[in-house]
C-alpha cells in the first residue's frame, strides 16, 4: 500500500514540474543513433547547395530585389527537396510521398526521408531557433511526437514508435545566395515550442565514434498507434486545399 502510494506521489510530482520521458539529450541520441555522421553532414550541406542554385537561377533571369527573393526562397525548396530525397535513397533510407503519414489518417503533403525511427521533413524559419509555419504536415507530424512527452509510467509508451524531426533553414536576409543557420527540431505535440532544436553543425560536433546504422523498411511498415478517434477530423490546417489543388507552401 506504502510503495502504491509513494509511486502515484512520485509520479504526480513528476507531472507538475513537467518531466518529459525523453530529454534534450536523449533525443539527440535518438537521432545520431538513426541517422549515420556522413549522412547528417551531408544534410548539413544541402541548404546552402540549393540556396546558392536557387540564387543563381534567379539572377539568370533577372530578378533583383523581392522577386529575386522570393524566386529564390521558391526554388531553394524544390532543389532541397530533390536533393534530400536522393540523399536518403543512397544513404539506406526510405522515402515517404504517400498522403497520409504511414499507418494513420493524418494528412502528408511534403516528402519525408525515414531512417529508422526518424521521420525527417524541412521548414523555413524567419529567426533563429524559431517556429516554423503551422501548416498541415508539420501539425500532424508534431503529433507524433507524443511518444517523447510521454508519462514515464505509462506502460502504453512504446519505445519504439518513430516521430518526426525537421531541418530548419533559416535564410540570410542581407544575402541572397547565404543560408544564415541551419536546426534540427523536434515539435511538441501541441505545436507551441520545440522539445529540441540544436545548429546542425554543433549537433554533428556530438557524434561519438559509433555511428547509426540505418535500417531500411518498406515505407508502409509499421503501426504508429495514431488513429484519430471517432468522429473527430485529422487536423487539416487553415491552409488545407481540396483534393488536386496545388501542394502546401514550403
Amino acid at each position: 500500500m506504502f510503495a502504491s502510494r509513494k509511486k502515484s506521489y512520485i509520479k504526480s510530482l513528476l507531472m507538475q514540474i513537467g518531466v518529459h520521458a525523453v530529454g534534450h539529450a536523449a533525443i539527440a541520441t535518438l537521432i545520431r543513433q538513426a541517422v549515420p555522421k556522413q549522412v547528417m553532414l551531408d544534410h548539413a550541406e544541402i541548404p546552402g547547395v540549393a540556396r546558392k542554385a536557387a540564387a543563381e537561377k534567379a539572377r539568370e533571369l533577372g530578378l533583383s530585389g523581392r522577386a529575386a527573393r522570393r524566386s529564390t526562397g521558391f526554388n531553394a525548396h524544390l532543389v532541397m527537396e530533390n536533393l534530400l530525397k536522393d540523399l536518403c535513397e543512397r544513404a539506406g533510407g526510405v522515402v515517404i510521398e504517400d498522403r497520409a503519414f504511414p499507418g494513420t489518417e493524418l494528412m502528408l503533403h511534403q516528402p519525408l526521408s525515414r531512417y529508422g525511427r526518424i521521420l525527417l521533413g524541412r521548414a523555413t524559419i524567419h529567426e533563429r531557433k524559431g517556429m516554423p509555419s503551422a501548416n498541415v504536415t508539420r501539425r500532424n507530424g508534431a503529433a507524433l511526437n507524443r511518444a517523447l512527452t510521454a508519462d514515464l509510467f505509462d506502460p502504453s509508451t512504446d519505445a519504439s514508435a518513430p516521430f518526426h524531426v525537421l531541418l530548419l533553414t533559416l535564410p540570410d536576409f542581407h544575402d541572397l545566395d547565404k543560408i544564415a543557420a541551419t536546426y534540427l527540431a523536434v515539435i511538441a505535440p501541441d505545436f507551441n515550442s520545440l522539445l529540441f532544436v540544436e545548429e546542425i553543425d554543433d549537433f554533428i560536433a556530438g557524434y561519438g565514434e559509433e555511428e547509426g546504422t540505418i535500417e531500411p523498411m518498406p515505407a508502409d511498415a509499421g503501426d504508429f498507434g495514431l488513429v484519430p478517434r471517432k468522429g473527430v477530423e485529422p487536423y487539416a490546417g487553415a491552409e488545407y486545399r481540396a483534393e488536386g489543388a496545388a501542394e502546401e507552401k514550403a
